[in-house]
């Protein structure tokens, strides 16, 4: 039990922190960009996650299907 209290804070510590450090950047860029660049930002922000989903491609379905074949 408590080795999957460990495991547990471990994952969602690390869950905490990048949502942290996200939060944190939108200051930032808030700070640093001005209105008119967001529009830009959010192109960038929607082709990495376009790109990253295309770059996946299932791969994650693949390698469990692998794994237990």
């Amino acid at each position: 039990m408590i080795e999957l209290v460990r495991e547990v804070s471990i994952y969602g510590l690390g869950d905490l922190v990048f949502r942290f450090i996200g939060y944190a950047s939108f200051l930032i860029y808030a700070r640093i960009f001005h209105p008119e660049q967001f529009g830009i930002l959010a192109l960038v922000v929607t082709l990495g996650g376009i790109v990253g989903m295309f770059q996946e491609l299932g791969l994650n379905n693949a390698i469990q299907r692998f794994y237990l074949d």
